[in-house]
């Protein structure tokens, strides 16, 4: 009934926000009409939000000035972007087939930014930030946000509303791999984690390997 009611109303219901409760139908209904569509945008966005998240979590800010690591970030972002969508989808098309998927990797990079809709939503959460912490917000020391401790209090709801969205970004990808590739959530979830524990054991390795140089 759920399905046939999607269905019944797929032509006015925008993908933006059916993706978020009904992603299988949505990234069938997507597949099926515009595959392409957006998706090299949404990897640039996309790159963009991981640049904040990596330049936060790094400490950009104590060796770049505030200005310098916007521009860092947009730019790597947009670039490096698209290059994480195809590689990704290399691998999820990869380790798909080996658990029987049928997908190809267009349809699974169409997946994966249609999946990621949530975390795109986190942008103006992202720029709401940079007017409140300012170059703070990439570096490890904070004197002006400690002094006005309420300040903190009054964002930590947008901090948690990008974790929920993440979540939620990371629930419709395993669905919409489900649906790409016509098996289970469980192989889905077997798609999803076994590229980085293939990448993560050799890196282990090497380091090490090195551990014992330095």
């Amino acid at each position: 009934m759920e399905n046939q009611d999607f269905q019944s109303s797929k032509k006015t219901r925008s993908p933006y926000l059916s993706i978020w409760i009904h992603p299988r139908e949505t990234i069938r209904h997507i597949l099926e009409t515009n595959p392409d569509n957006h998706v090299l945008l949404f990897a640039m966005i996309l790159g963009v939000l991981k640049a904040f998240d990596v330049a936060s979590d790094n400490y950009i800010g104590d060796t770049l000035p505030f200005l310098g690591t916007i521009m860092l970030c947009i730019v790597s972002g947009m670039i490096i972007g698209p290059i994480r969508l195809y590689i990704y989808a290399l691998l999820y098309h990869w380790v798909g087939t080996l658990f029987g998927g049928i997908g190809n990797q267009k349809e699974i990079r169409t997946a994966y930014v249609w999946s990621s809709m949530p975390t795109m939503f986190t942008l103006p959460i992202w720029i709401l930030l940079l007017f409140i912490y300012g170059e703070e917000l990439f570096m490890e020391y904070s004197p002006n946000l400690e002094s006005h401790p309420l300040l903190f209090l009054l964002s930590l709801p947008l901090f948690v509303i990008i974790v929920i969205l993440s979540i939620w970004s990371f629930i419709l990808l395993i669905l919409n791999l489900s649906e790409v590739q016509q098996f289970s959530i469980w192989r889905a979830l077997a798609t999803y984690f076994l590229p980085f524990l293939v990448l993560l054991i050799p890196t282990m390795i090497f380091f090490l390997i090195l551990k014992p140089i330095f």
